[in-house]
């Protein structure tokens, strides 16, 4: 009875950190594309006109119009 018990717990512990795990994830993706819009929207500010490697990829992406 009593290492039923301590089973019983250890999977109940299990349970509930799987479900924590699967909360976080759901958080994961919203939180990083939030960080990642943040990061453009400063890099492309005029006072910091020195941060081109943000762009670079996409700027090179694009046809020259010069």
């Amino acid at each position: 009875p009593l290492s039923q018990g301590i089973l019983g717990s250890g999977f109940a512990l299990k349970v509930q950190e799987q479900h924590r795990q699967k909360h976080f994830e759901k958080r994961r993706t919203p939180a990083a594309s939030l960080i990642q819009a943040a990061w453009r929207l400063y890099s492309t500010d005029a006072q910091h006109s020195y941060l081109t490697a943000t762009w670079y990829f996409y700027d090179s992406m694009l046809p020259s119009f010069r």
